[in-house]
């Protein structure tokens, strides 16, 4: 029987802080660290869908303005 996750409801706020920790830190930081596999694999792929990052995980042009606006949400 496989391990079946649940993805419990992921909020704005964790997904543009993992977005500044990225930027910031150079990865997601503790702001994951509550988060099953599922739920991290959402909070990226939310990412790219946004354009945010690509498939490689390297911050876009257009992270900019979002990361700049939400600087005090950086954590390590």
């Amino acid at each position: 029987m496989k391990n079946k996750e649940k993805i419990r409801n992921i909020s704005e706020k964790t997904i543009i802080t993992a977005l500044v920790n990225l930027k910031c830190v150079g990865y997601f930081g503790k702001c994951l660290t509550p988060l099953n596999s599922k739920e991290r694999e959402f909070v990226i792929q939310t990412l790219i869908n946004r354009g945010y990052i690509n498939y490689d995980i390297v911050l876009q042009p257009s992270a900019k303005d979002i990361i700049l606006k939400n600087l005090e949400l950086c954590q390590y």
